[in-house]
């Protein structure tokens, strides 16, 4: 029991994250030093509980969460979301609508922004993945270990969080929905622990707000016939 209570505290704390800033209960304290505590004190809870999750979601995993896995596996990969979020991209350019140009030209962005972090802090810190059977806390930097964060996770919620930006709370609720499936499928397939992810949801969700605030990036546009490199807005 104690397990799932780390487990729903987890899915509540990703959840809150990725709240827009005006649905933030805390909106009326310091809104980035309570989002800065609120992600250290949780990143705390869901470090020293790590070994706890991971054994409860093996323990309970089964054929139909190895399917489910392997479904919403491929939302966090980029070699299916960046291609499919420059078909959006050029569709929206193509028939006019604005809306789906800025989700999706600012999902392009969160993910280049948010992946090379990943990768980035993936070599620095050098954490062993769970089914190296390292355990939890062995760090060795500079490694080819990089289970530190989920780059599949941070993928999910970089493209869930800029098409939440732009579109009702329905798609809003879709799109973390997924990404939440996508973190989960990485601690079902042994692939991650629960800190990895949480950090990721959170890493994703910040840039996303970061770009939404600074309109220029260079990015790929596109006119009618030609692919070149400008300063995005």
């Amino acid at each position: 029991m104690k397990g799932w209570k780390n487990i729903f505290l987890l899915s509540f704390v990703i959840c809150r994250f990725a709240l827009p800033a005006e649905a933030d209960p805390f909106s009326q304290l310091s809104r980035r030093e309570t989002k800065i505590w609120t992600f250290l004190f949780s990143l705390g809870v869901a470090y020293s509980s790590d070994n706890r999750v991971r054994t409860l979601v093996q323990k309970n995993r089964t054929g139909g969460t190895d399917d489910l896995s392997r479904v919403v596996g491929n939302l966090g990969r980029g070699e299916v979301l960046f291609p499919l979020t420059g078909a959006l991209y050029y569709y929206g350019k193509k028939t006019g609508k604005e809306r789906l140009v800025r989700a999706s030209r600012n999902a392009l962005k969160n993910m280049l922004i948010a992946g090379g972090i990943t990768v980035g802090t993936k070599w620095a810190t050098g954490r062993a993945r769970p089914l190296e059977k390292m355990g939890a806390r062995h760090f060795h930097p500079f490694s080819h270990k990089d289970s530190f964060p989920s780059g599949d996770t941070a993928m999910a919620f970089a493209i869930a969080s800029a098409y939440a930006q732009e579109y009702p709370h329905e798609v809003k609720a879709l799109g973390y929905g997924l990404a939440v499936l996508v973190a989960y499928s990485r601690l079902n397939k042994d692939a991650h622990w629960a800190s990895d992810t949480l950090t990721s949801a959170f890493l994703s969700t910040e840039v996303a707000r970061w770009v939404r605030h600074h309109k220029k990036f260079p990015l790929l546009s596109f006119t009618d016939k030609t692919l070149f490199l400008t300063w995005a807005r």
